[in-house]
């Protein structure tokens, strides 16, 4: 759809490193696509939906800033769309991902750029599964998914580094910098192709998520120190 993405690309503001504030909302680039290239970005931006959605149904958040689904979905009081229903999982959220990423290997808008990074995705979630696998002296064929999709990659290095990271922040950096690396390395740059636009909605999906965790964990910080000097006051005779 090279004709109807010529406009569109060439307005869209840049998007440099994963640590910039996103200049604009997933949500909002869906809006200002058309067509099969509409179709193309809210699969992809359906994926950090999933994400939030599994955050906020562990608890872990109670902020949403859905694309494609509605408020309801993201909290569970709603179901998700017949596509995303599969077989049952040891973990829930497991079968919601696997129809995820077979929804997208099929998807009838989808192109290269898509296609392979459903497989990164698909790879990089195994890779963790098996070192999570190993650590807990679990059996990971239990816990993988859709693994014929992902096994072009290997991720024995970001693993690696992964699992050394200091906090759990730390170690998905590690995995979000290696995303963006991906797209980096698959960039179709001035192509005006649906690749191009599918590079730019994973990246902005990327530096979207980042500052929302890099929020949060600013958040977090000063209310530690908040509480910290609170306790401190109190405990002054």
């Amino acid at each position: 759809m090279t004709g109807e993405n010529i406009f569109l690309l060439s307005c869209l503001p840049g998007l440099w490193s994963i640590d910039d504030e996103p200049p604009m909302k997933m949500r909002d680039l869906v809006e200002i696509c058309t067509g099969s290239s509409r179709e193309l970005v809210e699969a992809i931006a359906l994926g950090d939906d999933l994400m939030q959605r599994e955050a906020i149904l562990q608890g872990e958040t109670g902020e949403m800033e859905p694309a494609v689904l509605e408020e309801a979905q993201m909290t569970g009081e709603m179901p998700l769309p017949s596509y995303l229903v599969q077989e049952p999982h040891l973990v829930q959220s497991d079968g919601v991902w696997e129809a995820w990423f077979r929804f997208m290997a099929h998807h009838p808008a989808r192109c290269a750029f898509s296609d392979a990074y459903v497989c990164f995705e698909v790879a990089l979630r195994n890779a963790l599964v098996k070192a999570r696998a190993k650590a807990l002296e679990l059996d990971p064929t239990e816990y993988m998914i859709a693994d014929e999709l992902g096994q072009s990659f290997n991720f024995d290095s970001v693993v690696a580094e992964w699992s050394q990271a200091p906090n759990p922040l730390a170690g998905q950096r590690v995995l979000d910098l290696a995303r963006w690396r991906f797209t980096v390395e698959n960039d179709a740059w001035f192509t005006f192709d649906d690749d191009e636009l599918a590079v730019y909605a994973v990246r902005l999906l990327l530096m979207q998520r980042w500052h929302r965790l890099a929020k949060a964990e600013r958040n977090l910080n000063a209310n530690a120190e908040m509480n910290l000097l609170v306790k401190d006051g109190k405990s002054q005779p």
